[in-house]
């Protein structure tokens, strides 16, 4: 439990839990796209269309700045560690 001294911290700490939210479904993610028969489930697709609409997005970004086609790794790689440090950076602001 965060302990909140301010309540003007408290926007700051819903972000930080929808942040981590986010991570834990995108990883959450990964791991199910690894087991070839939970990738016709309906909670895979499901789970998919929650978590991939930002590498998608980070992916359409990358190729209009780049001539070549980028990895399909790199948008999730770059997702998740932002991610961390984003969820990172609030929790410093917030128990200051």
């Amino acid at each position: 439990m965060t302990y909140i001294p301010n309540m003007f911290n408290l926007p700051f700490l819903i972000l930080i839990w929808l942040i981590e939210l986010y991570l834990f479904l995108a990883s959450a993610r990964l791991i199910v796209a690894k087991i070839p028969s939970a990738r016709q489930t309906y909670f895979y697709q499901h789970l998919k269309l929650l978590t991939d609409f930002v590498p998608e997005a980070l992916s359409r970004k990358l190729l209009k700045w780049r001539d070549k086609s980028i990895p399909s790794w790199l948008a999730w790689f770059i997702v998740i560690l932002s991610g961390f440090i984003v969820r990172q950076a609030l929790i410093v602001i917030v128990t200051m």
